[in-house]
């Protein structure tokens, strides 16, 4: 019983894992912007949006309009958002 209580203690007490390094643009895109990399932020979450990813395309569409490390310039933000909308709008019209 002594074995197994240690056993239990050991194993609630080890340190966790290191986390996984993120695998998309897009999670790439979010950990960049919680360290306040600005840069780095857009240009993941324009590869994120170029591959089709709508959170991508949401966020560099964002970081545009509110002028987060780039101009604000509303003719950039504006069309992020609605690529992502065409496709979803074509599959249901069809």
């Amino acid at each position: 019983m002594r074995i197994l209580i240690m056993a239990w203690l050991a194993a609630a007490l080890a340190p966790a894992p290191p986390a996984a390094a993120p695998t998309s643009p897009f999670e790439r895109g979010v950990q960049a912007a919680d360290r306040g990399d600005q840069a780095q932020a857009t240009e993941s979450f324009r590869q994120a949006c170029d591959a089709g990813e709508a959170r991508g395309c949401n966020e560099l569409g964002v970081i545009y309009d509110q002028g987060r490390g780039v101009a604000a310039a509303l003719q950039h933000a504006l069309p992020h958002p609605i690529a992502v909308a065409r496709p979803v709008v074509r599959q249901v019209s069809a």
